[in-house]
């Protein structure tokens, strides 16, 4: 049944097989015979390179760029939306902690403040005058106390041997000086008397000359010299009756001071005979209870005083007032200020007088240079995870760069915050590191190498060596003049290195890809 088709099949073929041949086709131009293509050699394969097995370091390395920073550094800026009035520094400045950097147009607040400030001084005023007065009041309330218990213990207390001889002597005292007194007084006045008998007899004396003095000139005197005599001889009895006249004041004083020296002693006496009395006698039952109701007085004067101590609650009110409208004013003008959060230079302002400034959005950086550590930005997440605090790196500055130095990984970035605290992420990792002797700016340059993980005895081979399909990883081994498949397990995984864990072995030769 198949004869046909095979028939037909020959046929096509035939006539296929003459057309190559050159077989005339009735009716067509003949056609010359081609020649046979010379037979090319074929090309050589591309020779593929080998590597050897070897054992050493293979290390996991993390290579970060960096640059110098300070380690204070910090944006400052206003709490509040305002117009700057005044920028008080520049860059490069040196300020010092508590500097006022930059201040907004406080308009009237200041004079509010200074009013508000008076207000409160007034208050505070009227407070301490009247808490003096009351410490005044309680110290003599105290002493009140004091004085009226001692009084009462006084009296309380039986008579002391000691106390009642004391008396004895008071008594004889006063008698004695009684009896000094009547003595001196008594011989003043005998002195006195005497004094004033002689100036008697200096008047006699006088007046008996003077007389003789009238008989010899005749009553009336003749001459001048007649009449000085006379004038003298009236002289003379003037000033004695002068010194008898003073002579009997002397008397008459020494008299009275006789018996008023007298009176005082013998009062002196009875005061001291009082004494003993009362003390011999103990004391008497209305002044012990007049020393109770003392006491009682004193303690009552001094509760009052003390109670005053807590100040009348209207002049505190005015004071709580005064000081809560200071501490608003003062907030406010505060909110409008910046000052220098701790001792630095200025490294940059954002603003001009007259400009606006947003609420919490930076307007000065503040660095202290005198510290200083590496900043690294823009680091991959996925490096993120394999970096922690603590963590050892190899630092080489840019200034220089033959001089590799250790340093630590000391804090990683963090997050922004809700808070006004913290109203800027920190995305950078920080790196601490020892200075020494290099001259380092902010911003100077450097590389950082975080060693992540490492093998010193480990078999490797360049990544180069190593193939991967299907999530296998295998190699090509060069066994003789075979070669050979053979799946192999890695562990790090460098750009120059792979650690080899098993699978192939040191000094095998593996073919490249």
């Amino acid at each position: 049944m198949f004869k046909p088709t095979v028939a037909l099949a020959l046929s096509a073929l035939s006539l296929a097989l003459a057309a190559c041949s050159g077989g005339a086709v009735p009716g067509a131009p003949a056609v010359s015979t081609l020649a046979t293509p010379t037979p090319r050699p074929a090309p050589q394969s591309l020779e593929k390179p080998t590597y050897t097995v070897q054992r050493g370091l293979v290390a996991d390395e993390l290579k970060l760029s960096g640059r110098v920073s300070a380690t204070l550094d910090e944006d400052v800026f206003f709490t509040q939306d305002g117009f700057v009035k005044t920028i008080f520094v520049k860059r490069t400045d040196v300020v010092t902690k508590g500097t006022l950097l930059a201040e907004l147009d406080l308009g009237t607040l200041p004079n509010e403040l200074r009013q508000a400030e008076v207000s409160l001084e007034t208050a505070q005023l009227a407070i301490d005058r009247a808490a003096a007065q009351n410490k005044f009041a309680v110290q003599k309330a105290e002493l009140d106390v004091a004085d009226a218990r001692a009084r009462l213990a006084d009296l309380s207390r039986p008579p002391q041997a000691n106390d009642v001889e004391a008396a004895r002597l008071a008594v004889q005292q006063a008698q004695l000086g009684l009896q000094d007194v009547r003595n001196g007084a008594s011989a003043a006045k005998t002195q006195a008397e005497l004094a004033v008998k002689q100036a008697a007899n200096e008047v006699r004396t006088a007046q008996e000359a003077y007389a003789r003095t009238v008989e010899l000139i005749g009553g009336t005197p003749g001459t001048s010299e007649e009449g000085r005599e006379l004038e003298q001889a009236q002289r003379a009895v003037d000033d004695a009756q002068t010194d008898l006249q003073k002579a009997q004041v002397d008397y008459d004083l020494a008299r009275q001071n006789e018996a008023t020296a007298v009176q005082d002693a013998e009062g002196k006496i009875k005061e001291a005979t009082i004494a003993l009395q009362k003390l011999q006698a103990g004391p008497e039952k209305a002044d012990v209870a007049e020393a109770q109701r003392a006491i009682r007085r004193a303690q009552v004067a001094l509760e009052e005083a003390q109670a005053g101590g807590n100040g009348n609650p209207e002049d505190e009110k005015q004071v709580e007032q005064a000081k809560l409208t200071v501490e608003n004013t003062r907030a406010r003008i505060e909110a409008g200020r910046i000052y220098a959060p701790f001792d630095g230079q200025i490294a940059e302002v954002s603003v001009r007088p007259g400009e606006s400034a947003e609420a919490y959005k930076p307007i000065i950086n503040i660095i202290n240079p005198t510290d200083k550590d590496l900043v690294i930005d823009g680091t991959l997440t996925s490096d993120l995870q394999k970096i922690g605090v603590g963590q050892q790196v190899n630092i080489v500055f840019s200034r220089y760069p033959s001089e590799p130095i250790s340093g630590t990984i000391e804090k990683l970035p963090t997050s922004l915050t809700s808070t006004s605290s913290s109203v800027d992420a920190d995305p950078a990792i920080h790196v601490g590191f020892p200075l020494g002797d290099r001259k380092l700016d902010v911003g100077d340059i450097a590389q950082v190498v975080l060693r992540l993980e490492q093998k010193p005895n480990a078999l490797w081979l360049p990544p180069q060596a190593v193939r991967s399909f299907d999530n296998r990883r295998f190699v090509v081994v060069q066994d003789g003049t075979r070669q050979r498949r053979v799946d192999v397990k890695v562990g790090i995984v460098t750009l120059d290195r792979i650690e080899i864990i098993e699978g192939i072995k040191e000094g095998d030769v593996v073919i490249g890809q």
